[in-house]
């Protein structure tokens, strides 16, 4: 027999899972990485492109930074947020990449 320690933290995991796919459809919708491939490298100019207060851009941006959707960079000695490498191939809009109508397609309406 073994005392193996049980508590919800899997049950936790799997009630909040809907907020990664929630946050990642946001940011399809909003065009994140297009903006960012674009140049909009900073809360400011993402609250800009997208349309959102500052606040909410932040929101946004911290958590796509935690699920490594974006990340930070060092340009010019300033830190600026770009794409993951694999946002950047399929998810700005416009390129022969683009995978956003794809992903949509599984989405739940």
């Amino acid at each position: 027999m073994t005392d193996k320690r049980v508590d919800s933290t899997r049950l936790q995991h799997l009630a909040r899972a809907f907020t990664q796919s929630a946050v990642f459809y946001s940011a399809i919708d909003l065009e994140l990485f297009t903006h960012v491939s674009a140049g909009a490298d900073d809360i400011a100019s993402i609250a800009a492109a997208t349309g959102m207060s500052e606040l909410n851009a932040e929101r946004l941006v911290t958590v796509a930074l935690a699920m490594g959707l974006v990340e930070y960079a060092t340009v010019g000695g300033e830190r600026r947020i770009v794409n993951a490498a694999d946002c950047d191939k399929c998810l700005v809009k416009g390129t022969d990449r683009y995978a956003g109508a794809w992903i949509n397609f599984t989405r739940p309406e």
